[in-house]
């Protein structure tokens, strides 16, 4: 089995960039979705664009074609993205730079969804490590990611954990309010059981610089999960940072990675 470990500003939930965003949305019938990703990885810089139906019909999740979407970068370098399949628009061999401002322009059924981000500087992943666990009178392996945060700045994070025919399907989001400039040991999931046998013996992690925008997106729409398993009242939606009440979000964000072994 696998564990994730949830830590103070680390939120775990159960989505991914990869996957539906299924949500309760208040006040709507259908809502386009955009899922924009450009990073120092060509193969991270994609735009996912969809529609959603409301909390109270069947939350079908249905891709957008012949979407116009640029790509803007520094504010002068116009990039078109064109759509590979449906409702994916990529541009071969883009690659995002670190520091630069990027913005999202996507053009959908008559109306313009504007969204930015500028892509911070990368925090490498130093290393990783497996250690044992207890817990319950279970003994599981626990990952640690270890890297140092920079003093300059106030960082947020998101960590990604990758199997051999598998993504981990949480979200982990930090931030370093309480340990900014320090040296992080941070638990990202524990590995015990038949994990071996359903995941395999090794494992990638991402570290991913993401900028404040981001990780309220991604705060706010575990706040929307967990206010949606109420029965009386639907919540607010997740805060999105693109323009004319598009959901979802746009993140320009530096990737390390590292592999570990994680059974002997």
């Amino acid at each position: 089995m696998i564990r994730y470990y949830t830590l103070l500003f680390i939120v775990a939930i159960f989505c991914s960039c990869e996957t539906v965003i299924d949500v309760p949305l208040k006040d709507a019938d259908q809502r386009l979705v955009i899922e924009g990703t450009i990073t120092n990885d060509s193969n991270y810089c994609v735009i996912k664009i969809s529609q959603v139906s409301n909390f109270y019909s069947s939350n079908s999740f249905n891709a957008v074609s012949n979407a116009s979407v640029k790509i803007i970068e520094n504010g002068s370098a116009e990039y078109t993205f064109l759509e590979v399949a449906p409702g994916i628009y990529k541009l071969n061999g883009f690659v995002g730079a670190i520091g630069a401002n990027y913005q999202l322009n996507v053009t959908a059924d008559g109306k313009q969804y504007i969204a930015n981000s500028k892509m911070p500087a990368q925090v490498d992943i130093d290393s990783l490590s497996v250690k044992d666990d207890f817990f319950f009178g279970d003994t599981s392996k626990v990952v640690t990611c270890h890297f140092q945060d920079p003093v300059d700045n106030v960082n947020y994070y998101r960590y990604k954990s990758f199997f051999i025919d598998s993504t981990g399907k949480d979200i982990n989001i930090d931030r370093d309010q309480f340990f900014n400039g320090e040296y992080i040991d941070r638990d990202l999931f524990s590995i015990s059981g038949d994990f071996e046998e359903k995941y395999g013996d090794s494992a990638t992690i991402e570290l991913w610089s993401i900028d404040a925008s981001v990780f309220d997106y991604f705060y706010t729409l575990s706040a929307t999960l967990s206010a949606g398993s109420g029965q009386f009242a639907a919540p607010a939606n997740p805060n999105s940072n693109i323009s004319n009440g598009a959901m979802g979000f746009f993140s320009a964000h530096a990737i390390s990675r590292k592999g570990i072994k994680l059974v002997p």
